[in-house]
Order: structure tokens, then C-alpha cells, then sequence
């Protein structure tokens, strides 16, 4: 368990680094005592084993803090996305049955809570984490994680990029999102550096790998393409591996990082994973186009009608049977490398965010005027891609006002950046979309400009 990940380092190494970045550096005795006040503030308010908290904050201090201090009580951190609104915040939490929500300024209780002992045994099948994350039904599932799974995801990744008891590994991604919360859990396995930012800004990470002798980087593909767009060729850093995942990467964009000398490793995770699934080796990833490796050790992948299936000890305990459908699609080459087609025909994967196109139909159909509608993915070199929004309406709205709809109700990221008004949807004789023949459209589209 964490707490007991946290009380090895603080025995073997107490005064080394475990923290640094928005607020005053953690060494490991440093951070152990931070998480015994903080658990002791959320004793107070009756939480205990069992109990799930609802986290709802920016990445900062003291959402690693809270982290580590849930972990000590035996209770359970519900993650929520900080871009959700406060009602759509709560609704979540209450439907994880979170028995409080931790804001970055304040605590509000949801429901009743239990007692605890401190001191009582915990085991690494507890769940460590709720995290929610978007399916095609337009509703975010839930997704526990166990101490188990980050375990056995922290020692496969080891074997594959390695463990220097001297990283230090940059986060910049969120830690509501598997890819921030791995990281964090990770370095309390390893009894190595986390260095936190708040999020992704290109001038700011530049200057951390240059200052902060940064080792390791997780980034999805628009991040990367905005350092290369500040990377000079001649940067003095530390870096040791780049992990690039979060969608398609672009064979033209590792390319480009492998000229500028970035030891850059494409990967493939999912949620349900506790991150990684495959990575590639550094030195070979610019030789293979879409290839993200072979499966980490201890995970098996095989390739059924085209869809990625995954069977690994770091699968939530929410997966039903042995093998994980991922509903990706790809294909594995002699090597045993895998290499992604596509991540889910219908999801919307925009700059490492999932977008699920039911959620922006479902507030076009929320207006009287509109009597059919359809969000697919276009292509950007910046995102990735970017969601598009088709119509069928009675002609009484236009496309900006039903724009300010979706900026009104949807966080900015989901908003559609283009709505096209048609006559109707493609759709089956038993009335399923296909949006394969809307994305057809708009390749088609954009070609003949």
C-alpha cells in the first residue's frame, strides 16, 4: 500500500527528494509527515476504511498530500476531472459514492462515514483510485484500480525503461487522468522524484528539463509537437525516455524527435490498465510507424477481428473475464511488436482527452430546433484531432448560436470546432449511425479545398 511504499523510503532514505514543484520541496520523512496530518484533518471529519473522497482540484501539493493521506486511512480517492462543472462534479461523486468532495478551496460532505483504526493491516487488493472515463454511451464509467494493479504496472514499466534511483520524473499531466496518477504512484514504488506542474506549458517544461535535471517525460502527442516547436537542437538535459501515448502519434512527429536527439518511446495505455500497456524501445521506435512496442512483461496481447485484447495482473478488478476488449484496433508483427490503428472508431481523442461524441449530441438534441445530430473526429496536426459536429435542424437556429449551446454546457475542449447543417444523418435500416461515412465526408471535404 502506499503508506507502507512511503514508511520503506522513509527508513531506507529519509531525507532524499520525493516531491518538488508547487510548493515547498518534500523529502521522503518530509512528505510522510505532510500525509499523516493531512489523514489526520480527514479523521477528524469521520473518514475511514471504506470511505471514498472525492478529489476535484488542479494538480498541486496538496492534492498529492490528500493522495497519500486516503491511501493512509484505508479509504478510497475518487478522481473527477477539474474542467467539469460543480454540479456535474458532485453528481459523479455521489454516484461513486464518495462521502466527501475535496475542492481546491474547500471540503463538502456528500453522505455519512464510518470510523477507522490508523494502524489497521491494509492489503493491495484494496482499491486505490476511482477514476471515470469516457465510453461511447456518452455516461463516464467508472474504473477502480487496486494497489495490485499499480504494483504490477510500476515493476513491468521498470523492466522495460528501466530504474534510476536518481529520477526524476516530470508531471504535467493531470492527476484525475491515469497518466498523472501512475507517475505519482510510481515514484512512491520506486522511492524516486516527482516534479509537478500545475499543466502542460511548452516554455515552462523546456525550462524544468534545462534547470531541474529531469530523467523522465509523459507527454501525448500535441504536447510533443508544441516542445518541438520550442526545442532547441543543441538543449542541455537529462532526459533518459520520453513516453508518448494518449492516441496515434505521427510517424513525421517521432521523426522529428529522433533528429533533435529526444530518447522518445511511443506507448499504448488505457485506464483499465493502470496506464501502460506496450512501450517501444527508444532507440528503435522511429524505425517502425505506429508501433508502440512489444506488451510490457507480464502482459499478454492478442489480436481478435482486428480489436486489442489485453490480459495483465494491472487490469482493474472491474474487467469482466480474462481478457480486456479495448475496442482498439491494431495488429502485432512477427517481433510480437504492437502497433495501433485506431483508438476506438467512435471516440474523439483530442489531445490526450477522450471526447464521447454522444455527450455533444445529446446538448445539440437538448435544443427543440434540432431533430438529428452526429459528432465525429476530423484530423489536426496540434490535437490530433478535433470534434465535428453534424445537424439536421428545422432551420430556426444558426450554426453560432448553436455553437454557444455547446460553449455554454460542454467544457472547451469538447466543443465542436466546425457544425455543418444537412438534410439527414447516414443511418442503417435499424437506425445506427454511421459515422464512418460522416468522416468519409469530411476527408473528402478538406481534400477538395
Amino acid at each position: 500500500m502506499l503508506d507502507t511504499w512511503l514508511a520503506r523510503h522513509v527508513a531506507e532514505r529519509p531525507d532524499h527528494l520525493a516531491f518538488t514543484g508547487l510548493g515547498p520541496n518534500r523529502s521522503f520523512a518530509e512528505l510522510n509527515r505532510s500525509a499523516e496530518h493531512a489523514a489526520e484533518s480527514l479523521a477528524s471529519r469521520g473518514i475511514g476504511r471504506g470511505d471514498r473522497v472525492a478529489i476535484w482540484m488542479v494538480n498541486s501539493q496538496r492534492y498529492v498530500e490528500f493522495i497519500h493521506a486516503i491511501s493512509r486511512l484505508g479509504a478510497t480517492a475518487v478522481l473527477l476531472h477539474r474542467r467539469l462543472d460543480e454540479n456535474t462534479a458532485r453528481r459523479l461523486a455521489i454516484r461513486a459514492s464518495a462521502r466527501i468532495l475535496l475542492t481546491d478551496r474547500d471540503l463538502f460532505p456528500l453522505g455519512n462515514t464510518t470510523s477507522i483504526d490508523l494502524h489497521e493491516e491494509k492489503s493491495l487488493k484494496n482499491t486505490q483510485a476511482v477514476l471515470f472515463t469516457s465510453g461511447t454511451t456518452g455516461e463516464p464509467k467508472i474504473v477502480r484500480l487496486t494497489y495490485r494493479n499499480h504494483l504490477a504496472s510500476a515493476e513491468a514499466s521498470a523492466k522495460r525503461i528501466g530504474i534510476n534511483p536518481e529520477d526524476r520524473w516530470l508531471v504535467c499531466m493531470p492527476l484525475y487522468h491515469v497518466g498523472g496518477l501512475a507517475i505519482l504512484m510510481r515514484s512512491a514504488i520506486y522511492g524516486t522524484t516527482v516534479v509537478l506542474r500545475e499543466r502542460f506549458e511548452a516554455e515552462n517544461i523546456i525550462d524544468a528539463l534545462q534547470t531541474e535535471a529531469i530523467t523522465l517525460l509523459s507527454v501525448v502527442p500535441t504536447m510533443l509537437l508544441r516542445l518541438l516547436r520550442t526545442w532547441k537542437r543543441d538543449m542541455r538535459n537529462h532526459l533518459r525516455c520520453v513516453l508518448v501515448g494518449g492516441g496515434p502519434i505521427a510517424p513525421e512527429l517521432v521523426q522529428r524527435a529522433i533528429d533533435l536527439g529526444i530518447p522518445i518511446a511511443p506507448t499504448y495505455g488505457l485506464t483499465e490498465a493502470a496506464s501502460q500497456v506496450a512501450t517501444s524501445e527508444p532507440s528503435s521506435s522511429y524505425t517502425r510507424p505506429y508501433c508502440v512496442g512489444p506488451p510490457l512483461p507480464g502482459t499478454d496481447v492478442k489480436i481478435e477481428a482486428g480489436e486489442i485484447l489485453v490480459r495483465s495482473a494491472t487490469l482493474s478488478p472491474d474487467v469482466q473475464g480474462e481478457w480486456l476488449r479495448t475496442g482498439d484496433f491494431g495488429h502485432l508483427d512477427a517481433t510480437g511488436r504492437l502497433y495501433v490503428v485506431d483508438r476506438r472508431d467512435d471516440l474523439i481523442v483530442s489531445g490526450g482527452e477522450n471526447i464521447s461524441p454522444a455527450e455533444i449530441e445529446a446538448v445539440l438534441l437538448s435544443q427543440p430546433s434540432v431533430t438529428d445530430a452526429a459528432a465525429v473526429a476530423t484530423c489536426d496536426e496540434e490535437w490530433g484531432h478535433l470534434p465535428v459536429a453534424f445537424v439536421v435542424t428545422d432551420g430556426s437556429l444558426t450554426a453560432d448560436q448553436l455553437l454557444m449551446t455547446c460553449q455554454e454546457q460542454l467544457p472547451r475542449f469538447k466543443v465542436p470546432r466546425e457544425l455543418h447543417f444537412v438534410d439527414k444523418l447516414p443511418r442503417t435500416a435499424s437506425g445506427k449511425l454511421q459515422r464512418y461515412l460522416l468522416r468519409e465526408h469530411l476527408q473528402t471535404k478538406y481534400e477538395s479545398r
